[in-house]
């Protein structure tokens, strides 16, 4: 995936771990990543768009991120969610 967003949550509580995904690559420091354990794990992927043209006047959905995709909504929506331990 070229752009999103993955999170960590651990199953039993405690603090989540959030990060960017960049060209399919995400990376977590010691002070940022997710805890030991059993991990419910969330997968948001970001679409690009196409550029409105210079001097078209925009509508809402030149604003808002849920449409005006060239892709369709795959099942389920776009983010993916499973636990992992």
């Amino acid at each position: 995936m070229a752009a999103g967003v993955i999170q960590f949550v651990p199953s039993n509580g405690g603090p989540a771990a959030l990060t960017a995904i960049a060209d399919g690559k995400y990376a977590f420091t010691e002070q940022n990543g997710p805890v030991e354990g059993e991990q419910v794990v969330t997968i948001t992927r970001t679409l690009e768009r196409e550029s409105v043209p210079e001097g078209t006047p925009k509508k809402d959905a030149d604003f808002i991120p849920e449409t005006g995709f060239n892709s369709t909504m795959p099942a389920g929506g776009w983010q993916l969610t499973t636990t992992v331990s």
